[in-house]
C-alpha cells in the first residue's frame, strides 16, 4: 500500500500519428488512445504532461511528368489543342522547407495532331515562335489566405511568355495560349500531393500542400485555453512539461495541425507516415508527483 508520504511515479508514454486514426470530416484531426489502464481508472483525478512534441521529416524526391498543350480560341467554335511538349522534372523537399535540386528535361518533340478534334491538325501549324527549355520551370510555395491554404507552385518561370505565336501553312499567325500538365511517377509524389491524377493548369499548377515547416497544435487537451493551444512541435523538450488535468472522462483526445506561420492553414501529413509526428508524455493520478 502506497503511503501518504510517497510520491507516485508517473508513467511514461509516447503517441505517434501514424498509431493515430485520422478525422474523416476534418483531415488535419487525428485521434489518440490514452493507455487503458491509466484511462480505466474512472474513480482518480487524471493528468497528463507533455514532454515533447517534434517532427520527424524526411527527404521527399518530387518526379513528374509534364506536358505542355497550346490551344487557339475560335470564336463560336470548340477550342483546338494541341500536344506540343512533353518531358520530365524533378526536386528535393527536404526537412528543412527547402526545394532543392531542381531539374527538367524534355523528351524528343512532340508536335501531334490535336487530342480534342482529330480533324485538326498538327500539320496545319508549321512553327512556334518560342521553344521551351529547362529553364523555363520552377517551383515555389506560396500562401493563398482567401482559401487558408499553402499552395506548392509548379510550372513556368518569369522568362516564360503568356501567349506563344504559331504560323500555319498559309503563313498566317495565330495567337495561342497554353496549359502544362503534370503527374506523380514515384510514390513520394503521389504521398505529398496526394493525387496520381493529371494536373492541368494555365502556366502552372497549384497544389495545396503542407510546406513542411514545424506545427501549431490544438488540442482537446487544452480546453482552458480559448484556442486549444497545445504548443509548436520542435526539436528540443518542453521544460518545465506541459500538464493538463482531464475533466472528462473520454478515454481519447484528439489534436489538430496547422501551419507553424499560418495557424489557419490545415496541415494534413502525407499518409504513408514517412513524415511522423511524435508526443512524448507522462501520465499521472495525482498532484503530488508534479512537485
Amino acid at each position: 500500500m502506497q503511503s501518504k508520504n510517497q510520491r507516485e511515479i508517473p508513467k511514461e508514454v509516447m503517441f505517434k500519428l501514424s498509431d493515430a486514426v485520422q478525422d474523416q470530416i476534418e483531415k488535419n484531426k487525428y485521434w489518440f488512445e490514452f493507455p487503458s489502464q491509466w484511462a480505466n481508472q474512472l474513480d482518480k483525478d487524471p493528468i497528463i504532461g507533455i514532454r515533447s512534441m517534434y517532427l520527424t521529416k524526411t527527404n521527399r524526391l518530387i518526379n513528374l511528368e509534364f506536358t505542355i498543350l497550346i490551344s487557339e480560341d475560335i470564336p463560336n467554335q470548340t477550342p483546338k489543342t494541341w500536344l506540343v511538349r512533353k518531358g520530365n522534372l524533378g526536386f528535393t523537399l527536404d526537412g528543412d522547407v527547402n526545394i532543392k535540386n531542381f531539374t527538367s528535361k524534355f523528351n524528343a518533340i512532340w508536335f501531334s495532331n490535336t487530342i480534342e478534334d482529330s480533324t485538326y491538325r498538327a500539320s496545319d501549324y508549321k512553327e512556334m515562335n518560342y521553344e521551351w527549355n529547362s529553364k523555363d520551370f520552377a517551383a515555389w510555395f506560396d500562401y493563398d489566405g482567401d482559401n487558408k491554404k499553402t499552395i506548392l507552385h509548379i510550372g513556368c518561370s518569369l522568362q516564360c511568355p503568356n501567349s506563344i505565336t504559331v504560323t500555319d501553312n498559309n503563313n498566317q499567325t495565330h495567337t495561342c495560349n497554353f496549359k502544362i500538365g503534370f503527374q506523380a511517377l514515384n510514390n513520394d509524389t503521389i504521398a505529398v500531393l496526394g493525387t496520381n491524377n493529371l494536373v492541368y493548369g494555365n502556366r502552372e499548377a497549384t497544389i495545396p500542400i503542407w510546406t513542411r515547416y514545424n506545427c501549431y497544435i490544438r488540442s482537446s487537451l487544452a480546453e482552458d485555453d480559448a484556442n486549444g493551444f497545445l504548443g509548436h512541435t520542435r526539436p528540443v523538450a518542453y521544460y518545465p512539461i506541459k500538464y493538463y488535468r482531464l475533466k472528462n472522462k473520454n478515454k481519447k483526445f484528439w489534436i489538430k495541425l496547422y501551419e507553424t506561420k499560418y495557424h489557419d492553414v490545415p496541415v494534413i501529413i502525407p499518409v504513408d507516415y514517412r513524415d511522423d509526428l511524435f508526443i512524448e508524455a507522462v501520465v499521472l493520478f495525482t498532484s503530488e508527483g508534479l512537485l
